[in-house]
């Protein structure tokens, strides 16, 4: 019975440890595809704005995720669950700098990315 208990305890043990270390894993690679998807809709954004550079009027531009996509800037955008994101816009706006910057505001499934400049 004692041996039985502690076979039992120990694969207890053992499923703890991975189920914490699964999960770490997990976070990590949704974290890193959503850095990754960021940075691809930023370039697709600075590629949309570069094409269309005589319409670029003020100080401030947006765009849609969905022009992007439609325009064959970028594939259709997805969250880590495969559910296509629609909700969003990259923004390109002058710094205090006097350079211009690009931002991403999207809400896509769980990952929401509404900085400051974001409306």
């Amino acid at each position: 019975m004692i041996e039985m208990l502690t076979a039992f305890l120990i694969v207890g043990l053992i499923s703890g440890i991975a189920i914490v270390s699964y999960n770490f894993v997990y976070d990590i690679s949704r974290d890193n595809y959503y850095r990754i998807l960021k940075s691809n809709i930023l370039l697709a954004g600075n590629d949309y704005f570069e094409n269309h550079r005589g319409d670029i009027v003020g100080s401030q531009i947006s765009v849609p995720l969905d022009r992007l996509v439609n325009g064959g800037y970028i594939d259709e955008i997805k969250d880590d669950k495969g559910n296509v994101c629609h909700d969003g816009e990259v923004i390109k706006y002058k710094g205090d700098d006097k350079k211009f910057h690009y931002e991403l505001c999207i809400r896509c499934g769980e990952y929401i990315n509404y900085p400051d400049i974001c409306e």
